[in-house]
């Protein structure tokens, strides 16, 4: 085989582990937004459920200085 010949066929496979490389990127980043995206979703209802004890904490609250006042 020529050497030209030789390069070229290398640079075939090379342009193919590239391209097999930037669907993998593509794909990683595809589950990193997706893992983000419930990342926020579980931290909003973290954030609800942090407001709603807090609601909880304040009703005992008045409970417990109405029992002993």
């Amino acid at each position: 085989m020529s050497e030209g010949a030789e390069l070229m066929r290398e640079g075939a496979e090379l342009m193919r582990e590239g391209a097999k490389l930037m669907r993998e990127e593509a794909e990683l980043m595809s589950e990193g937004a997706k893992l983000m995206r419930d990342g926020a979703e579980f931290m909003s209802e973290g954030v609800e459920l942090m407001r709603e004890g807090a609601k909880l904490m304040n009703k005992r609250a008045e409970f417990m200085s109405v029992c002993f006042s």
